[in-house]
């Protein structure tokens, strides 16, 4: 996902189903001596398992600073869309009125 292309909810929970997916085949191939990385040679399984945990942590407030990015976006463009299309609902009203307070005081 590129940062200035607008993440979509669903394509997040694909980031993070595959990464936290991935997170686990690459533990289990670590322990089972499939693959060798230096940082973790020596490492208990017990150690392992903590250290690859703090990734799943890591992932998850990523993820969730996605999702509010997301939905702040998406806030946002309403915001934008009700200000300059002049709807009659009273929350595009009310946003207009903000909107020009906003700019009346900068």
């Amino acid at each position: 996902m590129f940062f200035h292309q607008k993440q979509e909810l669903a394509d997040i929970f694909i980031y993070y189903d595959t990464s936290r997916a991935s997170l686990n085949y690459y533990r289990k191939n670590i322990e089972e001596n499939r693959i060798t990385e230096h940082q973790y040679i020596g490492c208990t399984r017990q150690e392992l398992i903590r250290i690859f945990q703090n990734h799943l942590e890591e992932l998850e407030k990523n993820v969730c600073l996605s999702i509010l990015n997301a939905i702040e976006a998406d806030f946002r463009t309403d915001y934008l869309i009700r200000v300059r299309k002049k709807h009659k609902s009273i929350l595009s009203i009310k946003f207009r009125e903000l909107d020009k307070e906003k700019v009346t005081s900068q």
